[in-house]
């Protein structure tokens, strides 16, 4: 007997089961599945927006990649390192591995990384996407260190819309992250695979465009700073020519100015190997609110009214971006209750993972949990300057010093003991906080324990930093 081969054929692997079967060898039959094609919607990265940690030495942030580190103790350190997510996919998804190792040298340490979509649009096989350590005091002298790691398969939801742009973003717990912006095509492009050839994905080469993301109101002396970007496009790619961002009316390297605007981390020049699509500039802005008062300000005091900061963003071979950064300056408002300000988590420089909160009833500083409402507050401004600490959690209840101790409780609007004043630290990425009833007294954790006194002009243990 023989057997024919159809034009359409048989696989090899069917042939040599029948030719199996044939010899009157014993078979096992195995499924042999033909590669589907792909299947929509597609994914092409357009852009990753590491965070920009401004003028905190602990944190290194890369793709691929952050790090924490005490970098004056090296009492504590953390690794997070992920694999990278691909370039293009389709509606399969793909996997990323993330890891987490920290190690107590020798103080407790508590870390975690995880992913999420802030736009929405991705879906994930794990919940939560995330992986965490506990790390407990070592000995003096020595050092205690754990490890963990998970696997998540990321898949686009088959609902996204053709030319929409999702977000997928990696990063640590109470920290710093990527962000991977990717655009939705119903059809594939054909951009899957690696960079040859000078086709598709990196940016026009000119003329070189900036655009301003920063609010245009500025309030005197508030913090945190304003967190703002320029968003560079149209630069040459594919050369050794860094794009330079010039600041001329500086008058020192703080960022000062004579209107009292002070610009951390604007000016300077990167390289651009390794930019992709529309570049996210990070930096910072502050308006002074008394002399010699905050990060590095002098004699420079911000006034309500217009201000302007110039700046020239610039790339050999294209033609020069002038541009104004305007602002509305405005003094702190407030006074009687209910006025609410900007919600954040306030965490120590000198404790990591540390972050005040009244979970117990009582005002402390320690590790959370990131569901706890207790380890909200908003800073609602004050006339004169000042904020008071409302608690999230019980809206009734602000941090105050009444009765000559730390407590949360009711307050009435006179009572300056529940008047704080924030002075930028660090670079004026951190910030401290002066209570004004108590005028040399100062939020620290110098014994462990939240606590209010009098500190040193180099205690870390009374810097905060503020999560918004």
């Amino acid at each position: 007997m023989r057997w024919r081969l159809r034009e359409a054929g048989l696989a090899p692997a069917v042939l040599s089961f029948f030719l199996a079967m044939m010899m009157g060898g014993l078979a096992v039959l195995f499924v042999f599945a033909g590669s589907a094609s792909a299947q929509g919607p597609y994914l092409e990265m357009i852009e990753i927006v590491p965070d920009d940690p401004g003028n905190d030495p602990r944190w290194g942030v890369a793709d691929g990649h952050i790090s924490i580190e005490d970098a004056q103790y090296k009492t504590y350190q953390a690794d997070y390192t992920w694999t990278p997510p691909p370039r293009t996919s389709d509606g399969a998804g793909f996997t990323v591995n993330m890891t987490i190792e920290g190690k107590a040298t020798p103080n407790r340490i508590y870390a975690g990384i995880g992913m999420n979509s802030p736009t929405g649009g991705f879906e994930f096989d794990k919940d939560p996407a995330s992986a965490d350590v506990s790390v407990p005091d070592a000995q003096q002298g020595g050092s205690e260190s754990r490890t963990n790691s998970i696997s998540v398969h990321v898949t686009p939801s088959p609902t996204l819309a053709d030319g929409s742009t999702i977000e997928l973003r990696i990063g640590a717990f109470y920290g710093y992250g990527v962000t991977y912006r990717y655009r939705v095509s119903a059809t594939d492009t054909g951009g899957g695979g690696g960079g040859g050839g000078g086709g598709g994905g990196g940016p026009d080469e000119g003329p070189l465009m900036v655009t301003v993301d920063c609010p245009t109101e500025i309030v005197i002396g508030q913090l945190p700073s304003l967190n703002c970007h320029l968003l560079i496009s149209g630069y040459r790619r594919n050369t050794a020519d860094p794009v330079e961002v010039l600041v001329p009316n500086m008058l020192d390297q703080f960022g000062n100015h004579a209107n009292g605007i002070q610009v951390v981390d604007l000016d300077g020049a990167q390289d651009v190997f390794n930019w992709v699509g529309t570049y996210s500039w990070g930096f910072f802005v502050y308006a002074c609110q008394a002399p010699n008062i905050g990060a590095n300000c002098y004699n420079n005091v911000a006034v309500p009214g217009p201000a302007s900061i110039p700046v020239i963003v610039q790339q050999k071979g294209l033609q020069p971006v002038n541009l104004l950064l305007n602002f509305n300056v405005v003094g702190k408002g407030g006074g009687q209750l209910g006025g609410v300000g900007q919600e954040v988590r306030i965490g120590s420089r000198w404790i990591a993972s540390a972050f005040l909160n009244n979970e117990t009833g009582q005002p402390t500083s320690t590790t959370i949990l990131l569901d706890w409402l207790s380890a909200r507050w908003t800073l609602d401004p004050v006339e004169g300057g000042y904020v008071r600490i409302h608690s999230v959690w019980k809206p009734d209840e602000y941090l105050h010093v009444e009765n000559g101790y730390l407590a949360v409780g009711p307050i009435q609007p006179e009572w300056q003991s529940a008047m704080w004043q924030m002075e930028p630290s660090g670079g004026g990425y951190y910030v401290r906080f002066r209570n004004v009833w108590q005028a040399d007294a100062y939020l620290n954790v110098e014994s462990g324990a939240l606590a209010i006194s009098p500190i040193g002009q180099d205690w870390l243990s009374a810097d905060w930093w503020l999560l918004r």
